[in-house]
């Protein structure tokens, strides 16, 4: 089990476009993956999940990962949002898995 607990510091927090990315990002791993936020957990591949965490900007979130690849997993999703989905080269790292 892989584990990393980053602050949100994207401006609208995750939704949308980003929400969409994330989700992509995160059904390109075999491991399972799983956002927390205050003490909840959902599937990081489940966009109803996804949604009903209501994660904004400030907020502290945990990521985890459990599998063959889970390190690489979390590694990706926790760099995607600290560079608030703007990074290109982040971005196209995910399509490499």
């Amino acid at each position: 089990m892989t584990e990393e607990i980053i602050k949100v510091k994207v401006p609208n927090g995750l939704h949308g476009r980003n929400l969409s990315i994330l989700i992509d990002s995160a059904m390109r791993f075999e491991s399972a993956i799983w956002i927390g936020k205050d003490g909840r957990q959902v599937n990081a591949k489940s966009l109803m999940g996804m949604l009903t965490l209501h994660v904004m900007y400030g907020d502290e979130i945990e990521i985890m990962a459990d599998g063959s690849d889970s390190n690489e997993a979390v590694e990706l999703i926790a760099e995607l949002i600290r560079t608030n989905f703007l990074d290109k080269s982040v971005i196209d790292k995910r399509h490499n898995n």
